[in-house]
């Protein structure tokens, strides 16, 4: 149990130390994502620091691992521990849909400039 109790310690601030470089380099300007997937990524952050912390105070603090003394809090919080991991999914999900999108648009602004750089060198060409 101690050794879970450290983990769990341990990801919580590798979490919050990853979030604070995230913003660190967003108000910097050294970031070249959008503030949709920059929002998303402190959402993801926290949710997971929210659910390593919940999961932390479940096990250690409440004494929550198993069902037989007080089955409601315990069916209650796991379950919103879950409801928080659902979340966070869907919010990875929403990230790698903007990375998707925005990959689409990179091609498209290559293939525009092929086109450009080819049209260029028939006109020359033809001069």
């Amino acid at each position: 149990m101690y050794a879970l109790a450290v983990v769990l310690a341990a990801a919580i601030i590798g979490v919050l130390i990853l979030l604070a470089l995230e913003i660190r380099q967003w108000t910097s300007g050294r970031h070249f994502i959008s503030r949709r997937r920059f929002v998303l990524r402190i959402i993801a952050g926290l949710a997971l620091m929210t659910l390593l912390a919940g999961v932390f105070v479940g096990i250690t603090v409440l004494r929550l691992t198993e069902p037989t003394g007080r089955p409601l809090l315990f069916l209650g919080y796991w379950l919103g521990c879950l409801l928080i991991a659902m979340g966070l999914v869907v919010v990875a999900l929403a990230e790698m849909r903007e990375v998707k999108l925005r990959e689409k648009e990179r091609e498209h602004e290559i293939w525009r400039d092929i086109a450009s750089l080819i049209a260029n060198q028939t006109r020359k060409k033809k001069e």
